[in-house]
């Protein structure tokens, strides 16, 4: 068996009609586009780009762990900024898990809960 898998437009001149519908300037709007094309479903509100000097931190949801390819995106996420922004030298990507709300509370009762202990135990007796 033999398949083809030339396309039927090959060789052939194909002419685009396109719309420019935004120009992308300052670095921190670069960088929001190049983090946007590698990771096409994060909306503006689920990340920052924070600019310092020579370095850029990249701040992800932790729902971004489960996309597939994250890290391929992020290496490429980097090659990008560092070849379009000069001035950065550095990139980071930070990933910022936090303890669950219901845990939290169930912890700070349970903290109440050893001061009582604690403040009975250590009352002197007369």
């Amino acid at each position: 068996m033999r398949v083809d898998l030339n396309s039927p437009l090959a060789g052939k001149t194909i002419l685009f009609d396109v719309t420019v519908r935004n120009i992308v300037s300052g670095d921190n709007e670069k960088a929001k586009a190049i983090v946007k094309r590698r990771i096409p479903g994060l909306r503006d509100e689920m990340f920052s780009i924070t600019l310092t000097d020579d370095t850029i931190t990249v701040d992800l949801p932790k729902e971004t762990r489960y996309v597939e390819g994250v890290q391929y995106a992020e290496i490429g996420i980097a090659r990008d900024l560092l070849q379009i922004l000069e001035s950065v030298k550095k990139i980071r990507f930070v990933v910022t898990y936090e303890r669950p709300a219901e845990h939290k509370a169930a912890e700070e009762e349970k903290s109440t809960e050893d001061k009582k202990t604690d403040e009975t135990t250590t009352t002197p007796s007369q």
